[in-house]
Protein backbone atom coordinates (compact mmCIF):
# COMPACT_ATOMS: atom_id res chain seq x y z
CA UNK A 1 0.00 0.00 0.00
CA UNK A 2 1.63 3.26 -1.08
CA UNK A 3 1.17 6.38 0.96
CA UNK A 4 0.82 9.80 -0.69
CA UNK A 5 3.38 12.22 0.75
CA UNK A 6 1.92 15.13 2.68
CA UNK A 7 2.41 18.66 1.38
CA UNK A 8 4.90 19.16 4.24
CA UNK A 9 7.01 16.26 2.97
CA UNK A 10 6.74 17.46 -0.64
CA UNK A 11 7.97 20.92 0.36
CA UNK A 12 10.75 19.51 2.52
CA UNK A 13 11.92 17.25 -0.32
CA UNK A 14 11.83 20.14 -2.82
CA UNK A 15 13.76 22.42 -0.43
CA UNK A 16 16.46 19.78 -0.10
CA UNK A 17 16.92 19.97 -3.89
CA UNK A 18 17.48 23.76 -3.94
CA UNK A 19 21.17 24.03 -4.70
CA UNK A 20 21.39 27.82 -4.63
CA UNK A 21 21.39 27.75 -0.81
CA UNK A 22 24.19 25.19 -0.62
CA UNK A 23 24.06 23.30 2.64
CA UNK A 24 22.63 26.11 4.78
CA UNK A 25 19.12 24.69 4.60
CA UNK A 26 19.24 22.22 7.44
CA UNK A 27 16.03 20.70 8.81
CA UNK A 28 15.40 23.66 11.14
CA UNK A 29 15.69 26.20 8.28
CA UNK A 30 13.43 24.13 6.03
CA UNK A 31 10.87 23.84 8.83
CA UNK A 32 10.92 27.62 9.33
CA UNK A 33 10.35 28.19 5.60
CA UNK A 34 7.49 25.70 5.64
CA UNK A 35 5.80 27.32 8.63
CA UNK A 36 6.10 30.82 7.13
CA UNK A 37 5.29 29.85 3.55
CA UNK A 38 2.09 29.70 1.57
CA UNK A 39 1.29 26.91 -0.89
CA UNK A 40 -0.44 28.15 -4.05
CA UNK A 41 -1.54 26.45 -7.25
CA UNK A 42 -1.40 28.41 -10.51
CA UNK A 43 -3.24 27.64 -13.75
CA UNK A 44 -1.29 27.43 -17.01
CA UNK A 45 -0.52 30.94 -18.36
CA UNK A 46 -1.35 32.53 -14.99
CA UNK A 47 1.03 35.31 -13.95
CA UNK A 48 2.72 34.50 -10.64
CA UNK A 49 4.63 37.76 -10.25
CA UNK A 50 5.13 40.74 -12.57
CA UNK A 51 8.19 42.67 -13.63
CA UNK A 52 8.67 45.94 -11.68
CA UNK A 53 6.27 44.73 -8.93
CA UNK A 54 7.46 45.60 -5.43
CA UNK A 55 7.22 42.40 -3.39
CA UNK A 56 9.36 40.31 -1.05
CA UNK A 57 8.07 36.83 -1.90
CA UNK A 58 10.40 34.01 -2.85
CA UNK A 59 8.90 31.18 -4.91
CA UNK A 60 9.81 27.49 -4.79
CA UNK A 61 8.42 25.29 -7.54
CA UNK A 62 6.96 22.07 -6.15
CA UNK A 63 5.42 20.86 -9.41
CA UNK A 64 5.18 22.05 -13.00
CA UNK A 65 7.12 24.57 -15.07
CA UNK A 66 7.44 28.35 -14.74
CA UNK A 67 8.62 30.63 -17.55
CA UNK A 68 10.62 33.71 -16.63
CA UNK A 69 9.80 36.38 -19.21
CA UNK A 70 10.19 40.07 -20.03
CA UNK A 71 6.56 41.15 -19.86
CA UNK A 72 7.12 44.77 -20.93
CA UNK A 73 7.47 43.67 -24.53
CA UNK A 74 3.96 42.35 -25.21
CA UNK A 75 4.32 41.81 -28.98
CA UNK A 76 7.34 39.49 -28.69
CA UNK A 77 7.88 38.39 -25.11
CA UNK A 78 11.44 37.37 -24.45
CA UNK A 79 11.76 34.12 -22.51
CA UNK A 80 14.73 34.24 -20.15
CA UNK A 81 14.32 30.67 -18.99
CA UNK A 82 12.11 27.85 -17.79
CA UNK A 83 12.24 26.58 -14.24
CA UNK A 84 11.04 23.27 -12.82
CA UNK A 85 10.54 21.42 -9.54
CA UNK A 86 13.08 22.28 -6.87
CA UNK A 87 14.06 25.60 -8.45
CA UNK A 88 13.39 29.03 -6.97
CA UNK A 89 12.74 32.49 -8.36
CA UNK A 90 12.03 35.91 -6.89
CA UNK A 91 15.20 35.83 -4.82
CA UNK A 92 16.43 39.27 -5.92
CA UNK A 93 13.28 40.97 -4.62
CA UNK A 94 13.15 38.81 -1.50
CA UNK A 95 16.78 39.32 -0.52
CA UNK A 96 17.50 42.83 -1.83
CA UNK A 97 14.08 44.49 -1.51
CA UNK A 98 14.20 45.54 -5.18
CA UNK A 99 11.31 45.49 -7.65
CA UNK A 100 10.89 42.32 -9.72
CA UNK A 101 13.36 42.09 -12.61
CA UNK A 102 11.16 39.74 -14.67
CA UNK A 103 7.71 38.17 -14.80
CA UNK A 104 7.03 34.59 -13.70
CA UNK A 105 4.29 32.77 -15.60
CA UNK A 106 2.98 29.24 -14.95
CA UNK A 107 3.28 26.95 -17.95
CA UNK A 108 2.47 23.42 -16.76
CA UNK A 109 0.57 22.41 -13.64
Amino acid sequence: MSQTPTIHHQIDNALQEVTVFGEILDFECREKLFLNGIVRVFAPEEIICEKDQQDNSLFLILKGVVEIIDSNNTSARKIFGKLKRGEIFGEVSALKGRPRIATGRAKKP
